[in-house]
């Protein structure tokens, strides 16, 4: 029997699951439901695509990190994405972090240094990969978080 794709399936399996933490969805549903009016499912979205790191995924994920109608799909997102402990996942969320207005910067800003002090992501081991990478927003948004620790990004 093939996978259902739609946002209903996801969100019934969700409430089916919803004594874990974590339900997992393949890629495919998660490309298929990731503009669904539903916050739970956008997060179940962005924790599954944050395992990914093709340019689609990545599109959605930054999408996901600036969610304007749900605070914790955001903030799962970013979690998600932290907890690779990679220069990729912490590129994606400094990118956002760069572009995003007040109230998600906060949570951004909550979430990386949630992560950094419990030990889920080293952000200093992935700055200066990240700092001589593509990503311009990226760059700019750890100079940012480089800045607001007190480090200097030309002392890397």
């Amino acid at each position: 029997m093939p996978p259902n794709t739609g946002t209903k399936a996801l969100l019934d399996r969700g409430q089916a699951a919803h004594a874990e933490y974590r339900l997992t969805v393949d890629r495919e549903e998660a490309l298929a439901a990731y503009e669904s009016p539903d916050w739970e499912t956008r997060c179940l979205v962005g924790e599954t695509l944050a395992e990914f790191t093709d340019d689609e995924s990545a599109a959605i994920l930054g999408c996901l990190l600036l969610d304007r109608q749900d605070e914790a799909v955001s903030e799962r997102t970013a979690v998600a994405l932290l907890n690779r402990d990679d220069p990729y996942g912490v590129a994606l969320v400094l990118a956002a972090y760069a572009v995003c207005d007040f109230e998600q910067g906060n949570i951004l800003v909550w979430v990386f240094n949630t992560a950094m002090h419990e030990g889920r992501c080293d952000f200093t081991k992935h700055a200066k990969t990240i700092l001589s990478g593509e990503n311009q927003w990226a760059r700019f948004g750890a100079r940012n978080v480089l800045e607001w620790m007190g480090i200097d990004p030309t002392k890397l």
